[in-house]
């Protein structure tokens, strides 16, 4: 074979592994999101990168033996990386399905699992890295067009895996995406014999195996999937894959919807089917004559109480409850918008009779938009905006602590109250919780949003009425009047619901029929609404003040400062049971980096101390922080933006990756010693961001789609472009003067990589995505200051 030959053999099979990596990622991603939560979700990417580092230190130290036998070892590496896509992941995902997550910080033997499915899933990333890393070390005065190669093809991956997510179940997959590393083993092989056919020729048996015998999901137990198939005769009557999240409908005869329905309420629960997105519950089929006489006694019919609404907004309509509870009051018109079009879907097709008719109904018009985007897009007015119900039933645990919330911002209330007629009205109700935190915290939201919208003071606007188990807040566009103070006290009487704001409202009306757990909210609620909200800040145990587009993880309450106050209150183990998601991201991000510096730098302190600088530490190490720090900050940013986060991720590190690829292949061009102005311009380019990528996402929010994607690509493409070329740069420098510090500068690179993809997600919780970007310019001034030489 010749050597131009050979190349190119090599450049496919690079571009085929580095597809099958990235894709497996972004499938990770949701089969972690199904089985657990979505922070573990966000993990895989921490994880893909711990196996680069990995992957780094064993070249680092046998690489005078891995160069020489590298011809053989290639496609070794790849058959390996393909049957590692498949096998370890199989036991990977049994040991999370039986994970328990609320038992992490109170049992080792859980801590100890989830470091284990961390090395389990990092070892494709390992066998595949090592041979794309020994590729980069045979080729360094060619890195440009081997790394143009890599990250190409793992831009394609990404598209890959959204496209075969969309059509088809995640299980599936996996062996999918391991055919890939195979072809490119086969590439490298040629038709030479050899006896890695024979293991060339099993690992397609393996994986036919798999996709003829896909194994299910293993779910955990505290999934609302999981625990809503333990009932008597529950079954899933209906699937749909979809690459924003599966979907699922499932079915018992022991299945009831009463969500904050009166006591009072005499006929029988009402059974429905119950939708699931990555076996999270998202609402009850509930369009039935006898479910909607049902939400008539609950706070919800409160608006159709105090007044005729022929104009109705439906945010996140799930499966058309409220939809049709507004057609049976005499809505004329009802706006439903919906972020997944494949729920509508899958009920059309398996509810047929009932929801034909309702998707089909001249007075509804059916829109498919993340709500946050068509609040920002839509200019017209309404009677009745009707926000998603807020919390579960029995609480979360904190466990969506990381999940943003866009609706809830302060921004995203203001316009929804600007979109309200003169005697229009907002209602939301969120679940209880104890210790009180969502209440509060969404009521001092609301009640910023109207002073936004010069609705103050607040009191005068509001009615709340609280059930068993939920609050519901009643805004009004302008002041309640007398008839609708005495309206909604005559309903709250007629149900036996409480009282919990209301104009001129009295002591004894406020805990009439069901007795609070803890009546301190009453106090909290009263010091909100009169705008002495300031008072409670600074003294609350937890995070209480309004969620913003910059910051909108509304379900994030814990405030580190007060993590001694309240271990001492509640304990260590009850905390856990609170506000388990942020503490679970923290751990799961110390042992990573654990795991980074024990298996990526320990193994590389072997090497002399002359192959380890420390300028060579600080301008790697930059590289690491900068651009997973932008990459992060990026994703969070646009998940409002393009609707869905698994989309935000893919478009994000597909453009990352293509843009990083085209300056890594333009680099060649460039004179090593130019790397130190390549990082200066990448940090003023990231700080520029910082300040204008907010702005520039908000002024095109109203835009559709495709203009909003064109938009991101064309806004990502140049930076990523420029942010390709210090670290081939680099690597070209070192292996002309020193060539023993490249496996060093390889293996700083990728341990700080997965620390900063760790910490990346915390930084943005706790400071925001503006920070997290200004925090990545300045990761870039340490390679722009330092000259490796």
């Amino acid at each position: 074979m010749t050597l131009a030959r050979t190349a190119w053999n090599r450049h496919i099979a690079l571009g085929l592994v580095s597809a099958a990596l990235l894709a497996a990622q972004v499938v990770m991603m949701q089969i972690l999101a199904t089985s657990q939560w979505s922070h573990f979700a966000a993990l895989v990417i921490s994880i893909a990168l711990l196996g680069f580092g990995v992957a780094g230190s064993l070249l680092a130290l046998n690489r005078e033996k891995m160069l020489k036998e590298q011809a053989r070892l290639l496609p070794v590496l790849f058959l390996i990386c393909s049957i590692t896509l498949v096998g370890p992941f199989e036991f990977a995902q049994y040991l999370f399905g039986g994970f328990d997550s609320l038992m992490l910080f109170s049992s080792p033997i859980e801590t100890a699992k989830l470091g284990l499915s961390a090395l389990i899933l990092m070892c494709p990333f390992v066998s595949g890295a090592l041979g794309i890393g020994l590729v980069f070390t045979a080729e360094t005065q060619k890195i440009g067009s081997y790394y143009f190669s890599n990250l190409i093809g793992s831009g394609f991956g990404v598209v890959i895996a959204l496209w075969g997510l969309d059509q088809l179940y995640p299980e599936y997959m996996l062996p999918l995406c391991a055919l890939l590393p195979l072809i490119g083993a086969m590439t490298l092989l040629g038709r030479k014999p050899s006896v890695l056919w024979g293991g060339m020729i099993l690992t397609v048996f393996i994986i036919g195996f798999c996709l003829a015998h896909p194994r299910q999901i293993q779910l955990s137990q505290y999934k609302d999937l999981q625990r809503t198939l333990n009932l008597p005769g529950a079954e899933i009557i209906a699937r749909q894959p979809s690459a924003a999240g599966q979907i699922h409908l499932v079915y018992s005869p022991a299945l009831h919807s009463s969500d904050a329905i009166s006591l009072r309420w005499q006929e029988k629960a009402i059974n429905a089917p119950t939708v699931f997105i990555n076996g999270n519950a998202y609402g009850a089929a509930m369009i039935s004559e006898e479910a909607s006489l049902s939400l008539d006694a609950t706070p919800n019919f409160l608006p159709y109480a105090l007044g005729r609404r022929n104009k109705v907004l439906v945010l996140d309509s799930g499966t058309g409850t409220y939809v049709q509870h507004a057609l049976n009051h005499g809505a004329t018109q009802v706006t439903a918008v919906e972020a997944y079009p494949d729920v509508l879907m899958i009920l059309q097709k398996t509810l047929s009779d009932r929801y034909n008719q309702l998707l089909k109904h001249p007075n509804v018009d059916w829109v498919t938009s993340s709500p946050r985007v068509w609040l920002a897009r839509d200019n017209e007015l309404y009677d009745l905006i009707i926000l998603p119900e807020v919390g579960s039933f029995g609480g979360d645990s904190g466990l969506f602590a990381l999940a943003e919330r866009p609706l809830l911002t302060t921004e995203a209330l203001t316009d929804a109250f600007g979109q309200l007629t003169p005697h229009g009205c907002l209602i939301v109700t969120t679940w209880l919780d104890y210790p009180v935190r969502r209440p509060v915290r969404l009521l001092n939201t609301i009640v910023t949003a109207m002073n936004n919208a010069k609705m103050s003071p607040a009191k005068p606007y509001i009615a709340a009425i609280r059930s068993w188990a939920t609050i519901t807040f009643y805004i009004k566009r302008t002041p309640l009047i007398a008839e609708e103070v005495e309206a909604t006290r005559r309903f709250a009487e007629q149900w036996q619901f409480d009282l919990a704001l209301l104009p001129n409202i009295q002591t004894h009306e406020r805990q009439r029929f069901h007795k609070l757990y803890d009546d301190s909210i009453l106090g909290q609620l009263d010091l909100i609404v009169s705008d002495k909200s300031k008072n409670l800040f600074g003294n609350y145990p937890f995070r209480i003040d309004p969620p913003t587009d910059n910051q909108p993880f509304f379900d994030q309450f814990l405030r580190w400062q007060t993590l001694p106050e309240l271990s001492k209150l509640y304990g260590w183990r009850t905390l856990s049971y609170i506000e388990i998601g942020w503490l679970i991201a923290a751990l799961s991000a110390l042992i990573l980096s654990s795991l980074a510096i024990m298996l990526i730098i320990f193994p590389l302190l072997k090497l002399p101390k002359s192959t380890r600088t420390f300028r060579t530490c600080l301008y790697f190490g930059g590289l690491a922080f900068g651009y997973m720090w932008v990459e992060m900050g990026l994703i969070h940013q646009l998940t409002v933006y393009l609707n869905y986060p698994t989309i935000a991720a893919a478009v994000v590190i597909g453009t990352m990756l293509i843009g990083s690829g085209l300056g890594s292949f333009f680099s060649v061009r460039i004179l090593e010693a130019n790397s130190c102005r390549i990082a200066s311009l990448i940090f003023f380019a990231v700080m520029g961001y910082a300040m204008l990528f907010s702005p520039l996402l908000t002024k095109t929010l109203d835009q559709s789609h495709l203009t909003r994607a064109l938009v991101t690509i064309s806004a990502i493409l140049p930076l990523a472009f420029l942010m390709g070329m210090p670290f081939p740069l680099g690597l070209r420098w070192l292996d002309k003067t020193r060539p023993k510090e490249v496996p060093w500068a390889w293996g700083i690179n990728n341990c700080l990589s997965v620390a900063g993809a760790a910490i990346a997600t915390l930084f943005a919780v706790e400071f925001g995505y503006k920070f997290l970007l200004i925090a990545a310019a300045v990761a870039y001034a340490f390679p722009a200051a330092i000259r490796i030489r």
